[in-house]
C-alpha cells in the first residue's frame, strides 16, 4: 500500500507541480510588462433619414422592376404610393402598396410592391400615403408582384 503512495506522488510532483510553474511564471513575466488600460469610446450615429437613403436609391420604373426582377435584386430602390393593406407579425409588418402614378383611379392598381417592415414601433394603416426606400427582394411568387424590405419610410 505504501508503494501506491509513493507513486501517486512522484506522479503528482513530475507532472502537476511544473504546471503550476508555467502558470506562474507566465504571470510574472505579464507583471514586468506596462498595462495599458482600454478605453472604448462609443459615439452615437444617427438613424439614417430617407432623404439620405433616397440618394443612394435608384427610382426604377414599375415596369422594369417587375420585368427585370432579378437584375434588381439587392437594389435599392425609391418609391411613393398608397397603401393598399397591412398584415402584423410578430416581428415585422407586411404592407402591399400601389405606386402608380398619381391620377390612376382606385379601381385600377395594377402596380402593386410587397414591402416587409421591420419597426414595430411606426404604425402603419390602409390608405395611408408613404414613401419608401427599400431593398428589392425579388418577385412575391404568390402574386408575382415585387418584393422588398424597408429601409427607410415616411408618412406624406
Amino acid at each position: 500500500m505504501k508503494r501506491w503512495y509513493w507513486i501517486a506522488g512522484a506522479v503528482f510532483l513530475v507532472f502537476v507541480v511544473p504546471l503550476f510553474g508555467q502558470f506562474s511564471a507566465g504571470d510574472e513575466q505579464t507583471a514586468s510588462r506596462p498595462k495599458l488600460a482600454a478605453t472604448i469610446t462609443v459615439w452615437p450615429t444617427s438613424t439614417p433619414t430617407l432623404e439620405r437613403w433616397k440618394i443612394r436609391a435608384e427610382e426604377v420604373p414599375y415596369a422594369d422592376l417587375l420585368r427585370y426582377a432579378e437584375q434588381h435584386k439587392g437594389k435599392l430602390v425609391y418609391f411613393r404610393g398608397e397603401v393598399l393593406f397591412v398584415s402584423e407579425y410578430d416581428n415585422f409588418l407586411e404592407i402591399k402598396v400601389s405606386v402608380s402614378p398619381p391620377g390612376v383611379s382606385r379601381i385600377r392598381r395594377d402596380d402593386v410592391v410587397l414591402l416587409k417592415y421591420h419597426d414595430p414601433a411606426i404604425r402603419v394603416l390602409d390608405d395611408d400615403k408613404i414613401e419608401f426606400v427599400a431593398r428589392m427582394d425579388g418577385i412575391w411568387a404568390f402574386d408575382q408582384i415585387p418584393e422588398a424590405t424597408v429601409v427607410a419610410l415616411k408618412f406624406q
